[in-house]
């Protein structure tokens, strides 16, 4: 889906370079500044480098198991008038990473997921981008 995210930035034949991080630390380090603001659920903010005007603001949302850094080791290769958002799931799952809602592969019961979970973590979406917009005086569009 990466790809086709940036195609439709209109950079689909662009040619990607390394995305390995750089330690520091112990923690990963893409050669960007990050940051966070005190919102509801962790994030990293990768800021956009426009400064005479309101940026556009891409928000990323890792998937099963997964942390905030994962989408976030892409931000480099985003647009740099993009302020990147990238936001960890509330539900830790174990052994490590996070998860938006439960979901059971069980053979007995067969796969399902918790529904009001994912509900819950809907919710929680909405209003962290409502916070992020108001925290960073953005307007929201959608």
């Amino acid at each position: 889906w990466f790809y086709a995210f940036l195609g439709l930035l209109g950079n689909k034949n662009k040619k990607f370079r390394s995305l390995e991080p750089i330690f520091k630390n112990g923690s990963h380090s893409f050669n960007k500044i990050m940051t966070t603001a005190p919102l509801s659920l962790e994030h990293i903010i990768r800021p956009s480098n426009l400064t005479d005007k309101k940026p556009p603001v891409l928000f990323l949302f890792h998937g099963y198991g997964s942390n905030e850094e994962d989408l976030f080791s892409f931000a480099p290769e985003l647009p740099k008038e993009l302020c990147v958002i990238s936001v960890r799931a509330p539900y830790i799952l174990q052994p490590y990473g996070y998860a938006w809602y439960a979901i059971n592969f069980d053979n007995e019961k067969g796969k399902w997921s918790d529904d009001e979970q994912a509900i819950g973590s809907r919710d929680k979406i909405v209003t962290f981008i409502d916070e992020a917009a108001m925290h960073m005086a953005w307007t929201r569009t959608m």
